[in-house]
């Protein structure tokens, strides 16, 4: 078995059903089917027990409990049994990659926060958690180009600093909030 550790931090409280999607990959083959069978547990709950044959990736996706999330470090653990019938001497598995896809505030890290915007609609959104007033807004929906958003308002919050900006938008849009100490320096500086 194996377990990954990886944080999650800013859970949303709102009603919502987290989901947990991976790829393994199955690297021994055996004439005996099936020749994988593998358990993956999140936080120590089973999310999904799985038999497979062959030379092949796994691909699994499961909804989870919000109550499973943890505000810090959390777990995804991948056992492999070892009960393959007879003629599967080993199982070797490689982990591919794991996600989680959950709701978090709209809080900053480290003075920055890449997030997306709803559906069609006029829409307020809260930034909190910078470090200073020097905020600004981009939309990065086209990454090669992006559009400074301006008309925010910054207020104070208990030490901390609060972006606030509404738009109105006709689909899903991409935003980037960052302080000015979170600018990449361009080439030749």
């Amino acid at each position: 078995s194996k377990t990954f550790e990886f944080t999650m931090d800013a859970l949303s409280s709102e009603p919502y059903s987290p989901t947990l999607r991976g790829m393994l990959f199955g690297s021994s083959y055996f004439s005996a089917s099936p020749d994988h069978h593998t358990r993956i547990h999140f936080n120590g709950h089973l999310v999904d027990d799985a038999t497979w044959d062959g030379w092949t990736d796994y691909e699994f996706q499961a909804t989870i409990p919000q109550t499973w999330l943890v505000e810090g470090t959390n777990r995804i653990a991948i056992e492999c049994p070892g009960d393959l019938p007879d003629g599967a001497s080993y199982d070797l598995v490689y982990v591919d990659w794991f996600e989680v896809g959950y709701r978090r505030t709209y809080a900053a890290r480290d003075d920055l926060l890449y997030f997306d915007g709803d559906g069609a609609g006029t829409w307020e959104y809260r930034v909190s958690g910078f470090s200073t007033a020097a905020i600004e807004l981009y939309d990065v929906t086209t990454p090669l180009s992006p559009a400074r958003i301006l008309g925010t308002q910054v207020t104070p919050a208990g030490g901390t600093f609060t972006l606030a900006f509404e738009q109105t938008i006709g689909g899903e849009r991409r935003y980037l909030a960052l302080a000015a100490a979170q600018w990449l320096p361009g080439p030749g500086s």
